[in-house]
């Protein structure tokens, strides 16, 4: 059943009601801010497109510039640098890469 007007109780009641409860009186005081600790290690910022740098991937068939750097290996600020490479190895006048930033 239904509560005809609001109640006053810091427990939920065992049963829901149909509608939302109102609550007419506010919070006596504000949230602390800012937090009392700060976060012993924060995350790491995400690295920018413009920093980001180009190197060979499968083989050096092609060239990413994405997070999947395999730790080793040269690594370049265009995509024209790594295709030089690229074409090297495949023979081809055309270099395959994958844009993490498009």
């Amino acid at each position: 059943n239904p509560t005809i007007s609001p109640t006053v109780s810091s427990f939920p009641s065992e049963s829901p009601t149909t509608s939302p409860s109102i609550s007419l009186t506010p919070t006596l005081s504000p949230t602390l801010s800012p937090t009392l600790s700060p976060t012993i290690s924060p995350s790491v910022s995400p690295t920018t497109c413009e920093a980001r740098k180009w190197f060979t991937i499968n083989g050096g068939t092609a060239c990413s510039n994405g997070d999947d750097y395999p730790g080793t290996g040269k690594r370049y600020d265009f995509v024209k640098e790594c295709c030089v490479v690229v074409k090297l190895i495949t023979g081809s006048n055309t270099c395959m890469y994958k844009d993490f930033c498009k």
